[in-house]
């Protein structure tokens, strides 16, 4: 006959027990911390996927942990550790494994930004690969060498004669305590040139918010003006063939008096003052005639102009002249008219 135990009535632990559980416990805590330790710790110094390469410097004032290394302009890796030997900084980098770095590699440091900043710059080269050998100094470039600076400034410096340079600014120093105030008035010159500058923004500004209160006016009252166009364009039109009609009656009338006037000798003291009297009335109304058409003319290219810049809408834009259409735009053959 089989035994049945109760799990809700277990005796509880002594504390012999009670103890001995809880050791257990710390030690498993204890083991799975150092597992995940030395797994984080494996992950950050080989960095699986990628693999270590070196390069020597000659000087390392930009390099340090963590720089970006890129080959092409693309991310590839980061510069895990400098160690400076005897005379050279070697610089280790890891990239990812899938970059090829031949035995002809060169590397280069250079500026992110102009402010700040350094990145290392692969250009791989060569057939065989890289391996453990490091990049050699004559293959490694800086953006600027410190020692190089200073051994080509020390014997140009020795060269300046301290006496000049000492005078000088003795000089400088005398006359800024002779006119203290022109540093001054430089400083004001330059903060009223400021304010004049801002005020013309200003200026500039209520400007712009004129022209843009009056082009909403304008566009407002776009139908009113659009309106006055076409009655103007109708008028134009219709004045320019009346004119040229009349000009016409003008001419017949002129060559019809011309031709009765040998039909009618025995009347010529009658007939010669109104022929007198007509003819000076036909060459008054020939220069109304002449002075009415460049006026026409110039209305139409006028309203042609404006035409060109009012939508059908009414409101105001540019090179419109194909959506508007105008009296002005037809031509109707009649007499005295050329289409």
């Amino acid at each position: 006959m089989q035994r049945k135990v109760n799990l809700f009535n277990r005796p509880l632990p002594t504390a012999e027990q009670d103890r001995r559980n809880q050791l257990n416990w710390g030690i498993v805590g204890a083991l799975i911390a150092v597992i995940i330790l030395a797994v984080c710790g494996y992950l950050f110094v080989f960095q699986p996927g990628t693999k270590e390469y070196s390069a020597d410097f000659k000087e390392a004032q930009a390099v340090r942990s963590g720089v970006d290394v890129r080959v092409a302009g693309i991310s590839v890796g980061s510069i895990s550790g400098v160690e400076l030997l005897d005379d050279r900084v070697r610089v280790k980098f890891r990239v990812d494994k899938d970059i090829f770095l031949g035995d002809a590699t060169t590397a280069s440091m250079k500026m992110l930004t102009t402010v700040g900043g350094y990145y290392m710059a692969l250009t791989p080269m060569g057939t065989t690969s890289l391996g453990d050998k490091p990049i050699p100094p004559e293959r490694v470039n800086m953006p600027y060498s410190l020692l190089e600076t200073f051994q080509q400034a020390t014997p140009k410096v020795e060269k300046i004669k301290a006496t000049p340079v000492r005078e000088s600014m003795s000089q400088l120093n005398q006359a800024l305590e002779d006119q203290p105030e022109s540093i001054r008035n430089t400083v004001g010159t330059f903060n009223r040139m400021f304010d004049n500058i801002l005020r013309q923004q200003d200026q500039a500004g209520d400007f712009v918010k004129v022209m843009s209160e009056y082009s909403t006016t304008v566009n407002k009252n776009g139908d009113l003006l659009l309106s006055l166009m076409r009655n103007m364009s109708v008028f134009f039109s219709a004045a320019e063939v009346n004119l040229a009609g009349f000009k016409s009656y003008l001419s017949n009338t002129t060559q019809l008096v011309q031709r009765l006037g040998p039909l009618l000798n025995v009347y010529l003291d009658d007939i010669d003052p109104l022929a007198s009297r007509f003819d000076a009335l036909v060459a008054k109304a020939r220069e109304v005639v002449q002075q009415a058409e460049p006026a026409i003319a110039d209305a139409k290219e006028m309203l042609k102009n404006l035409q060109k810049t009012i939508a059908p809408d009414g409101t105001i834009q540019l090179d419109q002249s194909e959506k508007t259409f105008l009296a002005t735009n037809v031509c109707i053959p009649s007499p005295g008219v050329t289409c």
